[in-house]
């Protein structure tokens, strides 16, 4: 088996647009399915702000794929709401795909994770020929032999807890010049206590500036904050 983690821009689908109007939220789709003719799924909601959901809310019942939105439960800056809408052109593509599992995942900024299940190569490019005919698709990941072992499964069975890691991944992605300064930060012990070396002595190992390497430090040291605040808020809650 093969398993693809996915990005998906779906035109037609009225979660992807609302991530598109409010960039500082993301949804979660759990068990999204399709039935009776439309899709429905639950919607986990979250945002900076309490103004932020409410606006969320208010595009997706105006949307005009969406039939229902029934909020089940809001707490400060989290909603979790049963989604009906009408059948996205993605989700009736694989309706008639070579499908063992798929699930449709976290979505920030016009962009939906996707982990999807097939059988062999043949089918995973039947697949991907299926999703691409009305939609932006690009592969992120893929793992051949799926499952390889137990643990494998966690990745389908715990959907919320691997979006966000998914998305804390995509949060570490750092540019060559943020690698080379840290890597020689950390291997210069500049992060030690007391400090082994300091912004002057790193600008002359590297040959930039020593205003550049604390920029691209600085950069690298608010990604890191970032993905330290998802770790304790995924560890801290339950869903």
């Amino acid at each position: 088996m093969r398993l693809l983690i996915l990005e998906v821009w779906q035109p037609d689908c009225p979660v992807v647009y609302v991530s598109e109007k409010i960039g500082n939220i993301k949804l979660y789709a759990i068990d999204s399915h399709i039935e009776n003719s439309n899709i429905r799924a639950l919607l986990h909601i979250s945002a900076d702000d309490e103004s932020s959901l409410q606006t969320a809310l208010d595009i997706i019942k105006k949307h005009s794929q969406v039939k229902s939105l029934r909020v089940l439960w809001k707490c400060q800056q989290e909603i979790c709401a049963e989604l009906v809408c009408n059948v996205t052109n993605a989700m009736h593509s694989l309706a008639f795909a070579p499908l063992i599992f798929h699930r449709p995942l976290l979505t920030s900024r016009g962009l939906e994770k996707w982990i999807i299940v097939v059988e062999n190569k043949t089918k995973e490019k039947e697949v991907l020929c299926c999703l691409k005919e009305n939609n932006e698709v690009r592969i992120k990941k893929k793992i051949s032999g799926f499952p390889s072992t137990p643990q494998d499964f966690w990745l389908i069975t715990e959907p919320v807890f691997r979006a966000k890691l998914i998305s804390i991944g995509d949060m570490l992605q750092l540019s060559t010049t943020q690698q080379k300064v840290l890597s020689a930060a950390l291997e210069g012990g500049y992060y030690s206590y007391p400090r082994k070396t300091n912004l002057k002595q790193l600008s002359e190992k590297l040959g930039i500036s020593k205003t550049a390497v604390a920029k691209n430090l600085r950069s690298v040291e608010n990604k890191a904050m970032r993905v330290l605040a998802e770790l304790i808020e995924i560890t801290g809650k339950e869903y």
